[in-house]
Formats: structure tokens, sequence, C-alpha cells
């Protein structure tokens, strides 16, 4: 297996497996963000977002509990690793599911009060602020991959004693 061992929270929901890389994989709590590595876990972080309504509920339904966690990020190597496109911030809220409606009895698009600018400003000052690096891919496969390879490259970079 792998040199070094990528700690998934066990809050996880449908995590990601690494062992198609051959890296080794333990579930436990982490108490910032959801993926790690055993023995760095106040150093390098990954935050997985399934999608923007998942993202949004975060920016400002959630902000209180998700700035916390930003905050907790900061001197961090810290990521935010979304299993969607860009385009899906620039398309909403039009990418957003249909939600039953009691009083029409059928599906109506939810009611929001921001848009894709709002969400764009904030993951914006989030960057600036706590220096979070938040990256979009196309596929939760790529976002896998992705991930993986954040993790291992920092760790060899720490085991070379690199900065």
């Amino acid at each position: 297996m792998s040199d070094f061992t990528i700690v998934e929270d066990t809050r996880e929901r449908k995590p990601w497996s690494f062992s198609f890389f051959g890296a080794d994989q333990v579930r436990r709590k982490v108490d910032t963000g959801d993926y790690t590595i055993e023995g760095y876990e106040g150093d390098i972080t990954i935050d997985r977002k399934r999608n923007v309504d998942e993202l949004y509920m975060n920016l400002f339904k959630e902000y209180s509990r998700f700035k916390r966690e930003m905050e907790r990020m900061e001197g961090m190597e810290a990521y935010i690793l979304c299993e969607f496109p860009y385009s899906h911030i620039l398309t909403f809220p039009d990418t957003m599911p249909l939600v039953w409606c009691t009083t029409a009895k059928k599906k109506v698009p939810m009611k929001l009060r921001f848009t894709s600018e709002h969400i764009i400003d904030r993951v914006e000052t989030i960057t600036k602020r706590h220096g979070v690096i938040f990256l979009y891919n196309d596929t939760r496969r790529e976002a896998e991959s992705q991930a993986f390879k954040i993790l291992k490259e920092f760790y060899e970079k720490n085991q070379s004693g690199g900065a």
C-alpha cells in the first residue's frame, strides 16, 4: 500500500475511496474538513462539496458554522474540492433541484435569496480572508483523483523536508 494514510471523516456520507490509487485509508473524526493525512491533521485538509446546492447551503444558510470551519483552516494547506464544474455556479439557480410545493401540488423551483454572483463573491472572500483554495472538477471521480494527488504531493513534500 502507500507510505501515508488518508483519514476520512466519520461524518462523510458517500466517501471517496482511494484504494484505486493503492492508498491506505482510515475512517475517524476529522476536526476540520473531510479528508487529511494521518500525522498531518493540523496541516492539510480537504473539504468535499458534492454539488452547487451543498455549496450554496454552506455559503448562506449554514454560514456561521461554515465560517468557523474556514477560520480553523487558516494556516493550513486547505482546499474545497467540488464534484461539479465552475459552470454550475454560473448557471445557478438553474441547476437547483425542484422541490415539492404542497400548495401547488407539484414540483417547483426552489426560491432563493442569492444568485450565482453572490456565490462567486462569497467564494472570493473566503479565499482572500482564509486562504482556502476552491477547485472545481467535472466529475466525482476527477475530484477524488485530484484529492489523492494533493494529499500525495503534500506528504512527499513534507517527507523530503520541502517547504
